[in-house]
């Protein structure tokens, strides 16, 4: 049976000894075996493995992530090596290097040498092609009993906090290269910083109220999160393939009919943030003056997050009405949503929470009740 040689590197931690190595992807991908928990005694419910399941929606945006150009995994694949893959047995190693804790490993090239502990999804992602010239950092533990390998799993992945949206978007200000998110991010600060931008103020650039000192500088309703991801809706099928595309000197595909509610995409390929910022700022200006008390008022939902998204999903209607009449000023979303007024007005219904709940489908039913409102025919 074919082997594989590497090195790997000794560290010792309280939970005991393990090593790290780098290994070609291919390697790895063909040798290390996820294992799902499932039911393996339907009678007991007796359930085997360790792994969540595979979501193959994973899977698929990883091998997208993968076919991009800058494409990285700089955090570690955690392993456990079964002792019967050790060609030589139960003692595992030889020293080839004791003042550098290098260690020479040598084991079977099998499906089953490793079982993963975590980053099913990340190897699940590689295939034949683009697995070759990619290498991976690896964290190896000997002879894991199932037990040590549930309690690692469970460990790495319920102390993790995930990162907010908001940070993470407003990274891109300190980017370089051309992107979706990049410019949704700047168009959302733009309107936030702008003292005549019905905006102001109102966005949480890193998903919180910003503090000097113990003081808040304001309060708002919505995080940057919000904004720059319903931006997107408008601009991106696909954000990170755009900024791949822009990143190898090509110019993003644009398919007006396939794509007919990314009413941004063009105006962001033709590099017009600044027409895009001017669009949202008419629409949104006519909703703060046509809907002055519900716009001004904290506890209303048209100045929360779900009304932020129901008008969001009601520009592309008004957008299309207005390019074709060559008009998208102030004036016109204003006679747009002077009529939205009129009709709420004279329908008696209260925009409140207990009619268009901030959980579940409110956000649906307010977005439906404007169009309904807005009366189109």
């Amino acid at each position: 049976m074919k082997t594989i040689e590497f090195y790997a590197t000794k560290l010792t931690q309280p939970i005991g000894d393990f090593f790290v190595c780098v290994l070609p992807a291919k390697v790895v991908r063909r040798t290390a075996a996820p294992e799902p928990r499932k039911v393996v005694d339907v009678k007991d419910e007796t359930n085997e493995g360790i792994q969540r399941a595979l979501s193959e929606r994973r899977v698929s945006e990883i091998r997208d992530y993968l076919a991009t150009v800058d494409a990285s995994f700089p955090n570690s694949i955690i392993l456990s090596l079964a002792e019967k893959s050790l060609v030589d047995g139960p003692t595992p190693i030889s020293i080839e290097d004791k003042d550098r804790g290098l260690y020479k490993f040598q084991i079977l090239d099998s499906k089953d040498s490793f079982s993963v502990i975590d980053g099913q999804h990340r190897l699940k992602g590689f295939n034949e092609e683009n697995s070759k010239n990619f290498d991976l950092v690896v964290t190896i533990f000997l002879g894991l009993e199932e037990e040590e390998k549930a309690y690692l799993f469970s460990t790495i992945n319920s102390t993790q906090t995930k990162v907010s949206k908001s940070l993470v978007y407003d990274l891109f200000d300190i980017a370089e290269t051309r992107s979706p998110q990049r410019s949704a991010h700047l168009v959302a600060k733009g309107m936030n910083s702008d003292e005549n931008s019905p905006f102001y103020r109102r966005i949480k650039l890193l998903g919180t109220n910003p503090k000097v000192g113990d003081q808040f500088l304001y309060r708002a309703n919505l995080s940057q999160g919000t904004v720059v991801e319903r931006l997107l809706n408008l601009i991106t099928m696909d954000a990170a393939m755009d900024r791949d595309a822009v990143k190898r000197g090509q110019i993003p595909h644009f398919d007006a009919k396939a794509h007919s509610a990314l009413v941004f995409r063009k105006l962001w390929i033709d590099e017009e943030d600044a027409i895009i910022m001017r669009i949202m700022t008419n629409y949104f200006k006519a909703v703060s003056v046509v809907f002055k008390s519900e716009w001004n008022d904290h506890q209303s939902p048209l100045s929360k997050t779900i009304g932020f998204g129901a008008l969001m999903r009601l520009l592309p209607i008004f957008f299309r009405i207005g390019e074709e009449k060559k008009e998208l000023s102030e004036n016109f979303f204003t006679s747009c949503i002077g009529k939205i007024y009129k009709n709420y007005a004279e329908s008696g219904m209260e925009l409140s929470f207990a009619n268009f709940p901030a959980a579940g489908n409110g956000e649906t039913k307010l977005f439906r009740q404007l169009l309904e409102w807005a009366d189109l025919k």
